[in-house]
């Protein structure tokens, strides 16, 4: 008995503290889990909410853009199929027009859990459109630069004019039309990251 007491007591104090070390490691290492886990959630919870605030704005604003765009187009359209022009040369578009920088950190945020493949793809989609916008808008600023106010008498002017005032109406109506796709997706994408923060 008594030597069992001494093995105990000479093997017993190494083996308790591999124990103790291995339990603090162990604690260290779920804490440092749980740690990890609580920041992604905040800042998940953080690009969400910043989302929100950009796309809010999209839905918010792109509607009476894209009626309005439209609506232009369509004015210009029938003047340049009678073979008149318009004045296009005042639609010219500063870059950037556009907040979608959490849109950029939320799609360059894809190998993260912050941003489920879902929500990527459609805010990938979205980005699409929206240089898609940008671009119809470098265009149509291109165009009403080149355009030149003095045809009156030069038919040669004229036709150049006509011809500029033709590409711009085509470019205003992909305009429209972005900004009215680019209003869908990020509506849908808002319902999508609503039921996502009313998960989390």
């Amino acid at each position: 008995m008594k030597f069992q007491f001494n093995s105990l007591k000479k093997y017993g104090k190494p083996f308790l503290d591999l124990a103790i070390v291995i339990t603090g490691v162990t604690v260290g290492f779920l804490l440092s889990n749980w740690s990890a886990v609580k920041k992604e959630k905040e800042e998940r919870k953080k690009v969400l909410i910043s989302l929100q605030g950009e796309l809010n704005e999209m839905t918010e604003y792109f509607p009476s853009m894209a009626t309005y765009q439209f609506k232009m187009t369509k004015t210009w359209d029938s003047l340049h199929n009678l073979g008149q022009l318009s004045d296009f040369n005042y639609y010219y578009y500063l870059q950037p027009q556009y907040n979608y920088s959490v849109i950029e950190y939320a799609i360059n945020a894809r190998n993260s859990d912050v941003i489920d493949f879902q929500l990527y793809e459609q805010l990938l989609l979205l980005y699409k459109h929206i240089k898609m916008l940008e671009e119809a808008e470098v265009y149509m600023t291109r165009l009403a630069l080149e355009y030149r106010p003095d045809a009156e008498g030069n038919p040669q002017i004229n036709q150049a004019n006509l011809f500029l005032f033709d590409r711009f109406i085509g470019f205003s109506r992909n305009r429209a039309k972005s900004l009215q796709t680019a209003h869908n997706i990020a509506s849908k994408i808002l319902t999508m990251m609503n039921n996502a923060l009313l998960d989390s």
